[in-house]
């Protein structure tokens, strides 16, 4: 079996002989490392993966996707972020950091900005090759809700975006899928407001929720947004509301506890 670094140089992906090369010291020093980090930024491009951006001094958190990766020359190409306010300029070195979560990490890619790249009226942006680590996220357990759960827990008051589902629960956020392109409403930064959680034994709470990471799943086909899948924060809950949120997700565990238990029961 050829070893990972051969495969990607057959496949013109990964180089650590090109002259000039500004990952080439790092590869000698550190290959598994830089081939993991290649990997998982590959990945991020061809999932077209919506990430995070935060620039250095500034509040306001942007919508961005990877676009190139680059190791011959140690470089990234990132979209124009969104909204649009021009908060890249490109004509001068700007800290950048990307973020996305997965499995209750978050992954944090740290650059800088090189240069701006505009073809038309399509802008790009060019990044140096990156640092990247992982940072644990969540301190509140999260419940999946899985098929058994699905009709216990539903959220109204979304008026752009009714067909929704629940996929997981915590007493602090929550992670719902929208049905087709949200892209125009639901992004990392924005605030759906007036919202109500419904949870099976619980009083209705209405609150609001702090969109901190999204992405978009594509149709193969059709190349279209199929799917928005978000992660939000509740904010407005007061310590009552919160408490029920706790209660209800124990009892879930309760009850699925109790299912496992039987049925390992009835399998001896």
């Amino acid at each position: 079996m050829k070893k990972l670094t051969d495969f990607l140089t057959l496949n013109g992906r990964f180089s650590l002989n090109t002259p000039g090369s500004k990952v080439k010291g790092v590869a000698e020093q550190n290959s598994e490392r830089l081939q993991k980090d290649y990997l998982l930024l590959f990945q991020l491009m061809r999932d077209h993966r919506m990430l995070r951006l935060r620039v250095q001094g500034d509040t306001h958190t942007y919508q961005t996707m990877l676009l190139e990766v680059n190791t011959d020359e140690g470089y990234l190409l990132i979209d124009e972020p969104f909204p649009f306010d021009g908060i890249l300029n490109g004509d001068f070195r700007q800290n950048v950091v990307l973020e996305y979560e997965r499995e209750g990490f978050t992954t944090v890619i740290s650059s800088v900005v090189e240069m701006r790249i505009e073809e038309g009226s399509d802008k790009y942006f060019r990044l140096e090759w990156p640092k990247i680590e992982e940072q644990q996220r969540r301190k509140q357990y999260r419940l999946p809700m899985t098929q058994h759960w699905k009709n216990s827990a539903s959220l109204s008051g979304l008026v752009d975006q009714q067909a929704n589902a629940i996929l997981d629960l915590s007493s602090s956020g929550i992670r719902i899928a929208f049905e087709g392109d949200q892209m125009e409403t639901v992004y990392a930064g924005a605030c759906l407001e007036d919202v109500c959680l419904h949870l099976q034994g619980c009083e209705p709470m209405v609150l609001t929720l702090d969109i901190t990471h999204c992405h978009y799943d594509l149709n193969v086909d059709t190349g279209k947004v199929q799917t928005t899948v978000a992660g939000a924060r509740f904010v407005g809950l007061d310590y009552q509301e919160h408490q029920a949120i706790q209660r209800f997700i124990l009892s879930v565990q309760r009850i699925a506890r109790r299912r496992e238990l039987d049925q390992q029961v009835m399998a001896a």
